[in-house]
């Protein structure tokens, strides 16, 4: 799932790109392109070197999916949404907000 929210800001990013690209400057593009890079790949390294131990009644996991989110984050937790809600409109719902980071929507088929 990650990997596809990934894919969808690199691609999101691209466009902002070349529709800027008129306005922006060679050179701050492509610092801005650098800048990206690394970024991605630092967050790769953090991701893989994580292990999130979780506890719940009585049973431990770990739970890798922890280690996307940003440390030192809130999250809020919004329920009863439709089947028709994914990443992208829940994104879009709360990207108003500056402080906004990610969102991931998960089902419970209990």
């Amino acid at each position: 799932m990650a990997t596809s929210w990934r894919k969808k800001i690199s691609q999101f990013a691209q466009q902002l790109f070349q529709r800027d690209a008129q306005t922006i400057t060679p050179e701050a593009l492509e610092s801005v392109k650098a800048a990206l890079a690394s970024s991605d790949i630092e967050h790769k390294a953090e991701t893989k070197k994580k292990s999130i131990p979780r506890k719940a009644a009585g049973q431990t996991w770990e739970d890798p999916t922890l280690a996307e989110w940003p440390e030192n984050d809130y999250r809020l937790f919004c329920g009863d949404l439709g089947n028709e809600v994914n990443d992208d409109v829940l994104s879009k719902a709360f990207s108003r907000f500056p402080s906004f980071n990610m969102a991931k929507v998960s089902f419970c088929f209990t």
